[in-house]
C-alpha cells in the first residue's frame, strides 16, 4: 500500500500524498524505507510529517540538494521535521550563509514557524518533547476568578498541572518550568483561530494577557459570554509515541494545518510546546483544535488555535 501511494506522488497525484499521511500518521516509521524516494517528488507537495524518522542518510541527501543549488524550500520544512543532528548542522550553518536558491529571510520566517530555534551559542533549543503523556477528560470546575477583557465571561482553566508529579516534569522538562502550571484563556474566545496568551508563575498563577490581540474578523462583533466547558483534564498513561493526536500533555503538535509554532510577545523566541487536544473532548460541538506553548524565561503561556 505505502509502496503504490509513493509511485502515485512521484507520479504526481497530490491526492495521494494526503493519503500516506493518514496511513502513516500513528507509524512514521513505516515510511522510513520509501523517504529516499520521495525526496525527488518535486511537483507534490509533501506534508512535512512525513519525514519525523527520516535516518541522517536521507538527512544528509537533502542538505546536499540544497547545497548544490535546489530552490525547493519544502525540502527545508522536510528537514525541520527531522529534528536531528544533520539538520541542526544545516539550519545552523544556513542561517549564516543561505545556501543558493533560498533567501536569507525566508529560511528566517520557515525555521521559526517550524519549530526550531537557536541559542545565543547556535545550540538548538528544544522546542518540542520527547516523552508524552495522556490527557484525560474528567468531569470538574473549569473556570477561573477573572474574566474575560473582551466577552465578560469567566476564563476557561485550559490546563492545571504540577511538575512535583513525575509524568508532568517528564514531559515538560524541555520547557525548564518548575512547578504549577495553570494555563487560562476564553473559551468562546478562543475557539476562533488565533493566539491567546496567559502571563503564568510558578505558584499556579495565571492571568489573561494584554499581548492577546483581538482578530481582526472579530472586530465590531460583539460576542455573548459563555461559561466553560465543566470539563478538567488529568494526567493519565504515558502514550507509546510523541506524535499521537488526541489530548496530550507533551510529545510533539499534530497540526491539523501547516505547524504555527507562536513567538514569545515579549522576546520575541519560539515558544516550547506543552500539549494539544481536540475541540471535541470537551463539548461534541467544537470543531477545532488546541496547541498549548510556553516560554518560561518570560512566564507566558499561549492556547494556539486550529480548524480542520
Amino acid at each position: 500500500m505505502i509502496a503504490d501511494l509513493v509511485d502515485r506522488i512521484l507520479s504526481g497525484d497530490d491526492d495521494a500524498a494526503w493519503e500516506l499521511e493518514e496511513l502513516v500518521e500513528h507509524d512514521p516509521d513505516a515510511l522510513r524505507p520509501y523517504l529516499s524516494r520521495l525526496l525527488d517528488a518535486d511537483d507534490v507537495y509533501l506534508p512535512e510529517a512525513l519525514f519525523r524518522e527520516a535516518d541522517e542518510d536521507v538527512q544528509r541527501e537533502a542538505v546536499a540538494r540544497i547545497d548544490a543549488g535546489s530552490p525547493n524550500v519544502w525540502l527545508v520544512t522536510m528537514l525541520t521535521a527531522t529534528y536531528g543532528p544533520v539538520a541542526e548542522a544545516a539550519f545552523r550553518r544556513w542561517l549564516k550563509q543561505a545556501p543558493p536558491g533560498i533567501e536569507a529571510e525566508t529560511l528566517a520566517n520557515v525555521l521559526p514557524r517550524y519549530g526550531w530555534d537557536f541559542e545565543a551559542d547556535g545550540q538548538a533549543r528544544k522546542i518540542r518533547g520527547a516523552t508524552a503523556y495522556e490527557l484525560v477528560p474528567e468531569d470538574g470546575a473549569a473556570s477561573a476568578e477573572e474574566e474575560c477583557p473582551w466577552c465578560g465571561g469567566p476564563l476557561w482553566v485550559v490546563l492545571d498541572v504540577d511538575t512535583t508529579d513525575p509524568r508532568v516534569a517528564a514531559a515538560l522538562a524541555h520547557t525548564g518550568w518548575r512547578g504549577r502550571l495553570r494555563i487560562v484563556a476564553c473559551f468562546l474566545c478562543c475557539i476562533y483561530p488565533g493566539v491567546s496568551f496567559a502571563e503564568v508563575t510558578p505558584d499556579g498563577g495565571a492571568t489573561w494577557s494584554a499581548h492577546t490581540v483581538r482578530p481582526g474578523y472579530l472586530d465590531g462583533k460583539k460576542l455573548e459570554k459563555a461559561d466553560p466547558p465543566p470539563v478538567r483534564l488529568t494526567v493519565g498513561e504515558r502514550r507509546p509515541d510523541r506524535y499521537l493526536g488526541g489530548p496530550t500533555l507533551g510529545g510533539e503538535p499534530d497540526w491539523v494545518q501547516d505547524p504555527d509554532y507562536p513567538a514569545c510577545p515579549a522576546c520575541r523566541k519560539v515558544m516550547n510546546y506543552v500539549g494539544g487536544m481536540t475541540g471535541t473532548v470537551i463539548r461534541d460541538y467544537i470543531d477545532c483544535d488546541f496547541f498549548l506553548f510556553l516560554h518560561a524565561p518570560c512566564g507566558l503561556a499561549a492556547v494556539v488555535t486550529q480548524t480542520d
